[in-house]
């Protein structure tokens, strides 16, 4: 019986070592898995502005007084040159119009250029393979441990966003009140800041959307 006894214990220890065994190597496959799961190239280096602009869109928005005879005939001009028109209140319509496919004035390069030459964007190698964190029908979020130097702000870790409808890649930065800025497009190794400026001029507001590109300056 004690010999029987015996064996039993020497089996269960075995089983138990074996167990163990299949735990971490399922627990290293799946490592592995996180790893050769993500198909994305992280950005790497000291990212900086060198006056490189992509021009988005230009809306112009016009206050009208559908009250007065003149802003109504105002109205009639801006709808035949194909404004949006909707009525603000009882007394203001606006009316906006977007326009594509134009070149960045100098009135928009310069100020993006004093915003953006100060900032710089150093990403260290990645500490670990990125996790993810998030799969849904529109977007895959993974989320990366790595040093980065935000301008003045020193970060552990940002997240890596693909979304599925047009492929396109984003790296997100975690907002505070001394960090504000938040996402950049990640294409062709670069990284696109979008930035949105308006021009006032009386009643005429002039917005413009532009991509400034940080690139990877490689010495």
């Amino acid at each position: 019986m004690n010999y029987n006894k015996e064996k039993m214990k020497i089996l269960f220890k075995k089983m138990k070592f074996l167990n163990l065994l299949i735990f971490f190597s399922i627990l290293i496959l799946q490592i592995k898995s996180i790893a050769s799961d993500f198909p994305y190239t992280l950005p790497e280096g000291n990212f900086v502005y060198k006056n490189q602009i992509s021009f988005v869109k230009r809306t112009v928005t016009e206050v009208v007084d559908h009250t007065s005879e003149s802003g109504k005939q105002r109205k009639k001009v801006l709808k035949k040159d194909l404004y949006t028109c909707f009525r603000k209140n009882q007394i203001q319509t606006l009316c906006s119009k977007t326009y594509l496919n134009e070149d960045v004035p100098d009135s928009v390069k310069i100020p993006v250029e004093k915003l953006m030459t100060s900032l710089n964007i150093q990403f260290k190698n990645a500490i670990s393979s990125p996790v993810l964190i998030q799969d849904l029908t529109l977007e895959k979020r993974y989320q990366v441990t790595a040093q980065v130097q935000l301008g003045d702000n020193k970060l552990d870790y940002y997240q890596f966003i693909h979304y599925y409808q047009d492929q396109r890649n984003v790296v997100a930065f975690p907002i505070s009140e001394t960090q504000p800025i938040g996402f950049f497009d990640y294409l062709n190794g670069q990284l696109g800041y979008t930035l949105n400026l308006f021009e006032r001029n009386n009643n005429i507001v002039t917005s413009y959307t532009v991509i400034a590109w940080l690139i990877n300056n490689i010495k």
